[in-house]
């Protein structure tokens, strides 16, 4: 298991450990055991799960968020809720002497949500730059199920969600839309060659570069081991085709450096491209119709 996002966040972790620490000392010295026949156990379950699951929070937000304001604010109000559920929990175990003590439980909590409200200010602020930068990988709709982990691209499957929404369109007079198919020339021996590592980089580039050359309303979906497909709503064949046209040359004007070696190494895509019309038409046949077409692509380049 690799310890960075602990070693990343480790005050913040050291921390927590001293809020528990203290909560526990504190609630030691102020208060007396209670008679296990006074023990209300069903309450002390509900709120030790409510603890436990406070603390569950917090540890997901440390390692899976980097450093920066939305983390500090987000931990630090989970933390502060997370002492007043302890106390509360703990209150279920214990009498305080001082029997007013009962009544600051919930002051941690209520500062803790004030600090998740600010926070979820900036969180929407943060979200909103990543939804445009997503823009073009995503569209309106996000399942992370379907992502492809190499290229971080949504899959075919997610594509097909998207071709049937603009197909549902085109019932409400809506202009053609368009596929695009790029495929990797030779990607089977640069594999080969390279290895996997340098493999899943140019997958990766290629994506970016795609990615970079489309409009904001298109859509860009990993398609296979070595292709890709753009959807191209309220677009004709001929936009569609010098979109094509104009990202095989900025592909192709792509240099790619081995390691050790000064000279570069240059990459190619073909490419097929389909016009749809037709809102009743299944998914499966307009992708064997473009991969139909960059064969034939393919057998005229031969």
């Amino acid at each position: 298991m690799k310890l960075q996002p602990f070693l990343l966040h480790q005050s913040r972790w050291l921390l927590l450990v001293l809020l528990t620490l203290v909560a526990i000392t504190i609630t030691a010295y102020t208060s007396v055991l209670r008679p296990l026949s006074d023990v209300n156990w069903l309450d002390s379950l509900g709120e030790g799960g409510l603890t436990l699951m406070t603390l569950i929070w917090i540890a997901v937000t440390l390692l899976t968020r980097p450093k920066g304001l939305v983390t500090n604010l987000l931990f630090a109000g989970l933390s502060a809720m997370y002492v007043s559920m302890l106390w509360d929990f703990l209150d279920e175990m214990v009498v305080f002497t001082p029997h007013y003590l009962t009544s600051f439980e919930a002051i941690p909590a209520c500062f803790g949500m004030v600090l998740m409200s600010i926070s979820a200010y900036y969180w929407y602020k943060e979200q909103s730059i990543f939804n445009q930068t997503l823009m073009k990988k995503e569209r309106f709709y996000r399942d992370h199920s379907m992502t492809d982990f190499v290229t971080g691209l949504y899959s075919v499957e997610y594509m097909q969600n998207q071709v049937r929404h603009e197909q549902s369109r085109l019932a409400n007079g809506n202009s053609p839309f368009c596929l695009t198919l790029f495929d990797i020339c030779d990607f089977a021996a640069y594999s080969r060659q390279h290895g996997m590592q340098k493999s899943n980089q140019l997958l990766r580039d290629i994506a970016d570069m795609l990615s970079l050359s489309m409009r904001e309303s298109d859509l860009l979906c990993r398609f296979a081991a070595d292709k890709f497909v753009v959807v191209h709503p309220q677009t004709n064949h001929i936009q569609a085709q010098a979109f094509a046209n104009r990202v095989a040359e900025f592909i192709a004007r792509h240099a790619n450096y081995d390691d050790g070696e000064n000279q570069p190494q240059y990459s190619a895509v073909r490419w097929s491209c389909i016009e749809v019309n037709d809102k009743h038409c299944e998914f499966e046949p307009l992708i064997a119709a473009l991969v139909n077409e960059l064969n034939q692509t393919k057998v005229a380049a031969a």
